[in-house]
């Protein structure tokens, strides 16, 4: 009797084990999907659904320091004029995946309200790199922009940007990144000024 009841608490023992060795699992496969996911938003491409930017960008065009009528919002690192939509988020950040051969400073507007990918790739968009003393870095290739709906329920999309910086520039992390994109009908925009490193 006693050794059928040791037994029993046993199987109990290692089953509940089990159960909670499964859920642990879970847990970490869960964390870990949603880390690949959120990974391929950060470098997403055409492969993954993103449309791409094509023949609407501008080329040297003058920088736009003239709008009025937009929201602002500025912080420490970056100062944004945005008119005819909202966002949740601005993330700014660094694509060394193919370092040294290229590298890219993103800027990923998440969860816009009131855009639509068609709206978003007839506009216009243009990206400039400027040093500390206000002079235009050459970019050595063109821009990209894509954009896709988020994986949540609406008509929510996002746009990342990205803009090309030289690898074997010692400077990159001292320079300013220029960021415009506007409507067909210059009707809504989103302008962004922002410093390359967080320092």
């Amino acid at each position: 009797m006693k050794l059928s009841l040791a037994l029993s608490f046993a199987i109990l023992f290692y089953s509940v084990n089990g159960l909670v060795a499964q859920n642990t699992d879970v847990k970490k496969k869960d964390s870990a999907a949603a880390y690949r996911a959120n990974d391929r938003l950060q470098t997403a491409g055409p492969k993954d659904g993103w449309k791409q930017e094509g023949s609407t960008s501008i080329k040297n065009v003058k920088t736009d320091t003239t709008r009025t009528g937009g929201k602002k919002i500025k912080t420490e690192r970056y100062e944004i004029t945005y008119k005819g939509f909202t966002f949740l988020a601005i993330e700014p950040y660094f694509d060394s995946a193919y370092y040294p051969k290229s590298l890219y400073f993103n800027i990923r507007i998440a969860s816009i309200s009131g855009l639509g990918i068609d709206e978003v790739n007839k506009g216009k968009s243009i990206a400039k790199i400027f040093s500390e003393n206000g002079q235009e870095i050459s970019l050595i290739k063109e821009m990209r922009q894509y954009v896709a709906k988020t994986k949540k329920v609406g008509d929510q999309v996002n746009i990342l940007v990205n803009i090309p910086l030289n690898p074997q520039d010692g400077e990159n992390k001292k320079y300013t990144a220029y960021y415009l994109w506007q409507d067909a009908a210059s009707d809504k925009f989103i302008e962004i000024n922002c410093r390359v490193s967080e320092k």
